[in-house]
């Protein structure tokens, strides 16, 4: 089957200012493809770079690089490039309907496949030296495909160069629907076709002025897409090519973070690094800012940022959040759990004071009626109480008193005072048998009295136990 047969062009697809995109049908295959030929015919120049773009993209073989069926030429000998017909939407589409950043960051896996596809064709010595928004497309699925490769370059067999395409003498920069490129429902981008090759806004310097470039031309291109998603717009803006180009030799953008304050600080040295002024200080290859991108992505240290130490703890507690979430509730469950406790210690040691004092009162108020229900008193007061000194004095004086050794309510003794009382060697003299005189109490009992007074061992320092007459 004839070239010209093959084919069964549908609908124009896309224009770009050297090109344009068919969709057509693949009689041969039945299937869709995407036809590829110059708006332009006998340019020779044009015709050698869409021939150069051919066949160095068919041997890039790479999932987020569109690839190519098929080459040929119709029978008026123009040429056409048959690839995979890709259906989705580009990036700056989807950059221009997402207003806020944190919309925009879900983009960001599409930037790292980008610079992952960039950075195989660079192990190939391949650079693309037109990536913008509009070159990538992001499918229902969220696959990202590299298209539009009309200014490839082979740096192995010296195809890099500079893109001055003809001499200043025939310069001309397209700017309406022959110069701009214009996506299917998408915004127009400035490609030029003159002096200098390439989309201006993502344009580095080395290649504005013309001179050669090498990979680190596509990382300041895949910088400035991220610049773009994190900021909402593109670094260079202008009303044509031309002034974009003019803020392209003058001065770098303006700086991320003035454009977006929420930024992670990782990505702005990213941004910052990629964009670099001159290409030595940009990543070398596209590999090392996927690296960082990713890095970045599961919460690794980015290479190229510099940490504080305060920077460090809180990439620290970023990465691991959840688990920090679930140690900071264990804390605070823990705090209340104390708190409560302590609480409560409190109570039962305000609770516990309050008792100790009224069985003092009531001890001391028993006194002058009742010597032995003062004593029975005190035998409930705590070993662990702080107030030894009061209990003393108030047995002292109950023995002073008088109390009564035995209480005969049964036909057994049920009450017998235990003294082993921490009183000092100077209060024995008061408890010799002749001090101890219970007052209106029988002889018998004093004698009792005497007797079991007279064997307190005073030497001893522990606590009295006291066996309360009423059991």
């Amino acid at each position: 089957m004839p070239d010209g047969d093959r084919y069964t062009v549908l609908r124009e697809f896309a224009r770009g200012g050297l090109g344009r995109i068919l969709e057509a049908t693949d009689r041969r295959l039945n299937r869709s493809v995407a036809l590829k030929e110059l708006i332009r015919s006998g340019d020779e120049e044009d015709e050698a770079r869409f021939v150069r773009e051919a066949l160095i993209t068919a041997r890039l073989e790479h999932p987020a690089i569109v690839p190519v069926h098929d080459v040929g030429r119709w029978r008026t000998g123009q040429p056409y490039i048959a690839m995979k017909m890709i259906s989705g939407r580009s990036l700056g589409e989807l950059i221009t309907e997402r207003k806020t950043l944190e919309e925009r960051l879900a983009l960001l896996p599409n930037i790292i496949a980008v610079a992952d596809a960039m950075a195989y064709a660079h192990s190939k010595r391949v650079i693309h030296r037109d990536l913008n928004p509009s070159n990538i497309l992001i499918g229902s699925f969220g696959e990202t495909v590299i298209i539009d490769w009309g200014l490839v370059a082979d740096l192995s067999n010296h195809q890099g160069g500079s893109l001055i395409s003809r001499p200043a003498s025939e310069t001309r920069i397209p700017i309406s629907s022959s110069g701009e490129k214009i996506p299917a429902n998408g915004r127009p981008t400035l490609t030029m076709t003159g002096v200098v090759l390439g989309t201006a806004e993502y344009m580095p310097l080395e290649q504005a002025r013309g001179e050669i470039v090498d990979e680190r031309a596509d990382v300041f291109a895949i910088g400035a897409i991220l610049y773009h998603v994190l900021a909402g717009v593109p670094p260079y803006q202008g009303e044509d090519a031309n002034k974009i180009i003019e803020q392209v030799l003058e001065q770098p953008p303006e700086p991320i973070e003035r454009k977006q304050r929420r930024v992670a600080g990782e990505l702005i040295t990213i941004v910052h690094k990629a964009m670099a002024r001159e290409a030595k200080d940009r990543y070398r290859t596209a590999q090392d800012l996927a690296d960082d991108l990713k890095r970045f992505q599961t919460g690794k240290l980015v290479s190229a940022h510099s940490y504080t130490l305060l920077g460090l703890i809180s990439h620290r507690l970023r990465t691991y959040r959840l688990p920090v979430k679930a140690v900071a509730a264990g804390v605070v469950a823990l705090m209340l759990l104390a708190g409560f406790a302590f609480q409560r210690v409190i109570q039962q040691k305000l609770a516990e004071a309050a008792r100790n004092e009224r069985i003092l009162i009531e001890a001391r108020s028993a006194l002058d009626t009742d010597p032995t229900a003062a004593l029975a008193w005190l035998k409930h007061y705590p070993v662990s109480a702080n107030n030894w000194e009061t209990v003393r004095d108030i047995a002292l004086q109950a023995l002073d008193a008088g109390p009564s050794r035995l209480v005969l309510r049964a036909p057994r003794p049920v009450f017998q005072l235990e003294w082993d009382c921490p009183l000092s060697l100077g209060d024995r003299d008061r408890f010799r048998p002749s001090a101890a005189r219970p007052r209106g109490r029988s002889e018998r009992g004093r004698i009792f009295a005497r007797r079991e007074l007279g064997r307190i061992d005073f030497r001893r320092q522990e606590a009295p136990s006291l066996v309360h007459p009423f059991g």
